[in-house]
């Protein structure tokens, strides 16, 4: 028997992997509110065109398209959109950047076996966002995610 595409394993696997970056706490799927306290939450969930099985049911690959948004405190909005920037460049190091946690190197990023790679495609929609009563600022990463779909 072969692997399926996973969904709830492979926000999971993304969330596991997001602990890595420095005063972050992740969130797997939607959220009604989010604490970020000092640091920054990291909402993984789905993108609007979420799973395209068109390849998979050919015995190709799924694609599976999540968006990581990043939500920081608005106290200060050139301290959140400093913090935004450097999470959202490649080279600010594993531990700084989304970008570099998930995709360090040109090597197929698997998330432990849960996929056969990634490709973080844009950081877009930098804005104000509300969580509850509290006011933040954010940015969502599109990240294009490749699955097989193998029949048994």
């Amino acid at each position: 028997r072969g692997r399926l595409t996973d969904l709830p394993a492979i926000s999971a696997a993304m969330c596991d992997a997001l602990r890595d970056i420095d005063n972050a706490r992740p969130y797997d799927g939607y959220q009604d509110e989010v604490f970020t306290g000092t640091g920054v939450a990291l909402v993984v969930r789905p993108a609007d065109e979420w799973v395209d099985y068109l390849q998979a049911m050919k015995g190709g690959q799924a694609s599976v398209s999540y968006v990581v948004e990043i939500v920081v405190p608005r106290a200060n909005v050139r301290a959140s959109y400093t913090k935004i920037a450097e999470l959202v460049s490649a080279g600010a190091g594993h531990n700084r950047s989304v970008i570099d946690t998930l995709k360090p190197n040109s090597a197929p990023q698997t998330l432990g076996g849960v996929i056969d790679d990634l490709a973080v495609r844009r950081a877009s929609g930098l804005l104000e966002k509300q969580y509850g009563a509290v006011s933040y600022m954010g940015v969502d990463i599109d990240v294009d995610i490749l699955v097989p779909r193998l029949h048994s």
